[in-house]
């Protein structure tokens, strides 16, 4: 049986006839508070500052957090949070992503699973 809480959590039936929640909770090891937890996702203010996050990465892939949080006039710490919630990556260590500021060079670089020698291939056919 996988560890993951999301799994155990699919595991528990409210309307099991025989075991309570709480017995469910305590045999498969999850806490309750893990079950009935519900993520509060992101505010609207957020999500349109990722939006920007995410079109300034588009066009200057190598800017770290400080430079985003200066370009875009919001405060560094947020700039993280946001970009680390966005999945943009600085990429100025690939030398392709480097030399091509575009889309194709952003998703080059943050496709984590390729290797470099594939990197490469796929930004000299683009």
């Amino acid at each position: 049986m996988p560890d993951s809480t999301d799994f155990k959590r699919e595991c528990i039936e409210r309307e099991h006839p025989g075991l309570s929640v709480r017995r469910q909770c305590e045999l498969l090891g999850l806490n309750r508070s893990s079950w009935y937890y519900q993520s509060a996702g992101e505010s609207a203010e957020n999500l349109e500052w990722m939006r920007r996050i995410d079109e300034q990465y588009l066009k200057t892939p190598f800017y770290g957090s400080r430079k985003m949080a200066d370009v875009l006039g919001i405060d560094r710490k947020r700039a993280q949070r946001l970009m680390r919630r966005s999945r943009a990556t600085r990429c100025f260590a690939n030398a392709d992503c480097a030399s091509k500021s575009s889309i194709a060079a952003a998703i080059i670089c943050s496709s984590s699973k390729t290797n470099a020698k594939s990197k490469r291939e796929t930004a000299r056919n683009i």
